[in-house]
Order: C-alpha cells, then sequence, then structure tokens
C-alpha cells in the first residue's frame, strides 16, 4: 500500500499525469530506455531521442502496462519523451472505469504526522511550525517515536539574579525558566535530566 500511495502521487502531481482519470484512484510508474551515443549517430537522431517509453498503470481492480516504441529504429521512427501521451490517455479512460473505487488501506499500515525533512523521520514538536508538518504512511509497529528537537526554543528566562564573589573573582547566575513538554519529553528519550 505504501508503494501504491507513492505511485498514486505521480499520478496526481507527478510524471504519470496522463493516466489521471476522474473519479478513479489510478497508481503509475513510468520508464524510458535511451539510445546510446554510438545509435544516435548510426542512425542521425535527434539528441532527445528515446528507445522505449512504458506506463504501468492499475487501479484496486485492473492493471494495464503498455510499451511505445518501434521495431526498427530510423531518423524518423523514434521516440521522443512525452510522445506517448495521447495514447496513455486514451488506453486509461477505457480500461479504468470503476468510478469512486479506491484502494484498501490494510490494518498493517497507519498514517502518521512527522516532521518534514527530519532525518531519521521524526514526530512534530509542540514548536514545529504547521507548515512543516507532513503526513507519512508507515508499516505498523515502524512509525516513529522520537520527536523531533529541530524547532524547540527554550522560554525566556524569569527572576535573574547575579552574585558576584570577589575572593574567588567568579560570578554565579541564577534564574527559574520552563520547558515545553515536547523538550522534557526529548529530555526523557535522550536520557538527559533536566
Amino acid at each position: 500500500y505504501i508503494i501504491t500511495d507513492i505511485l498514486r502521487w505521480a499520478v496526481t502531481d507527478g510524471l504519470s499525469s496522463n493516466a489521471r482519470v476522474s473519479g478513479i484512484e489510478v497508481a503509475s510508474k513510468t520508464g524510458t530506455t535511451n539510445y546510446d551515443e554510438a545509435t544516435i549517430t548510426a542512425h542521425k537522431l535527434s539528441s532527445s531521442a528515446i528507445n522505449d517509453s512504458w506506463i504501468i498503470a492499475y487501479t484496486q481492480s485492473y492493471s494495464l502496462a503498455i510499451w511505445y516504441g518501434y521495431d526498427t529504429i530510423s531518423n524518423v521512427n523514434y521516440n521522443t519523451a512525452g510522445a506517448n501521451k495521447t495514447l496513455i490517455k486514451a488506453v486509461v479512460k477505457a480500461v479504468f472505469t470503476e468510478k469512486g473505487e479506491t484502494f484498501t488501506i490494510p490494518d498493517s499500515v497507519v498514517k502518521v504526522s512527522v516532521e518534514k525533512d527530519s532525518d531519521p523521520v521524526a514526530l512534530p514538536s509542540d514548536s514545529t511550525p504547521s507548515s512543516q508538518i507532513i503526513t507519512a504512511w508507515f508499516k505498523k509497529g515502524s512509525e516513529p517515536t522520537t520527536i523531533s528537537s529541530k524547532y524547540n526554543s527554550l522560554a525566556n528566562v524569569s527572576n535573574l539574579k547575579g552574585t558576584y564573589n570577589s575572593s574567588t573573582n567568579k560570578t554565579t547566575l541564577t534564574w527559574d525558566y520552563t520547558i515545553s513538554s515536547s523538550l522534557q519529553t526529548y529530555l526523557t528519550n535522550n536520557a538527559a535530566t533536566v
């Protein structure tokens, strides 16, 4: 399901947008093979020529694979990126007709809010901006448990006092402070003491 969700994104927002059909959840992966420089030169092909173009697309009920290419290479029979868009759109619309059908999320997969670009993946803290929180799928039991400390901030101190000891030539500062619950959790999880 996690791979399907990624390939679903490829249809809604990525390179497989030609497999999009209104009202139907579609997952898809595209692929191409390139000519080597010797073949391009020998057949006087455009520098943008590609050999094969594929798309594999599927729904909850059907799957299809389309190969687009030429059996014989010539300077008029070759693909370029995106040359198969019209064919793919026509085939996908003809085959995928089960309106409203969605992919079933298995019980073994959970959706979790995480902090964007955290590495390793971490849960957002109380201080994480909402623009930096995304959702991700995990196999149940493998979801992150560590809270990110990237956006943690210390509260302003209060009751700041300083005392100077002239015999030791040292100044001692004391203050009161409060830490956020996410920072407290972070410190606790990392065996630190407050």
